[in-house]
């Protein structure tokens, strides 16, 4: 027998106990722990984690001469202004 979908589901009935409930972005960034989950994967991260394989990606570009250091500089130093300044509010 095959069930047809409307591609609703009902997670209060019938959901299991194995799944994990997806917050929309806002909620997410609402209920931050320090972590970054993964969307695809649904693996959760550290956030050193992430910010290491940013800057790591970042002075990679800029060794390999994808993007000119002064550029990655500048990158890097507006997201941690970016950073500190979300983090303080």
């Amino acid at each position: 027998m095959v069930e047809q979908s409307n591609g609703t589901r009902n997670r209060s009935k019938g959901a299991s106990k194995d799944e994990i409930p997806q917050l929309h972005p806002n909620e997410a960034s609402k209920k931050s722990d320090g972590c970054y989950r993964v969307p695809i994967i649904n693996t959760v991260l550290p956030n050193r984690l992430v910010e290491a394989g940013f800057f790591g990606a970042l002075i990679g570009t800029a060794v390999l001469g994808i993007v000119d250091a002064p550029v990655a500089a500048l990158i890097g130093a507006g997201v941690i202004v970016i950073r500190h300044r979300k983090s303080s509010k």
